[in-house]
């Protein structure tokens, strides 16, 4: 799809329908089309990365089993590894596009200066926090005043995107971990049947030596 065909009203839409699957914040507006179109291209290629290293950690899966037992330590780790890849949070890179019709810096800064307030952190770490994460961010000690202000108009500090957000990533997680644990049962399966193969093929060979014929 040539993404320079659509207009801003599309590109909002493609790129939230790239967000919801990635478990990442969504958005309503954009710089310019060209910050859209930037956004986009750098969730398309993490949409990629996740797809080739959720095959990969697959593989690393069928490699720990035996030849008729999967190691359930060695199944564990692998299993964590594929919820670790998929829930990874995306980098700053993808962040840095987002809308600054709110205010604050930009919402990837903002989004993690909440999560530090309701985390307990008080202003002034909270602040120390983001900005060794942002080092390019213009937060202010204003800013961080700002976002707990309108924490705490939340109900309870609770934020409810956030909470869907982390509820997509849990799913997300589940379903990870659901697929491996069939892949390896599938991988298992069938080392054991190339067992059982190989051990038939093996007494038909000593039973024809034994009687003088060939197997």
């Amino acid at each position: 799809m040539d993404l320079k065909n659509l207009g801003m009203t599309a590109l909002i839409k493609l790129h939230n329908e790239l967000a919801t699957k990635l478990g990442v914040a969504t958005e309503s507006s954009f710089k310019s089309l060209g910050a859209a179109r930037s956004a986009i291209t750098t969730l398309e290629t993490k949409m990629t990365q996740l797809e080739n290293t959720a095959a990969e950690a697959a593989q690393t899966v069928d490699d720990v089993v035996l030849e008729d037992e999967v190691s359930d330590a060695d199944a564990a780790a692998a299993m964590a590894a594929i919820a670790a890849t998929v829930t990874a949070p995306l980098t700053s890179d993808v962040q840095k596009y987002n809308s600054t019709g709110k205010r604050g810096p930009n919402q990837g800064v903002g989004a993690y200066a909440k999560e530090l307030i309701l985390l307990g952190k008080n202003n002034a770490d909270a602040l120390k926090m983001v900005l060794a994460r942002f080092p390019d961010a213009k937060t202010s000690s204003g800013c961080i005043a700002f976002y707990r202000t309108k924490l705490a108009k939340v109900p309870g500090g609770v934020n409810p995107e956030k909470l869907r957000a982390d509820a997509e990533k849990l799913i997300a997680q589940a379903t990870a971990i659901e697929t491996a644990r069939k892949e390896a049962g599938i991988a298992a399966a069938a080392k054991l049947a190339e067992a059982a193969a190989a051990a038939q093929a093996a007494v038909a060979a000593q039973e024809a030596a034994a009687a003088g014929q060939p197997a």
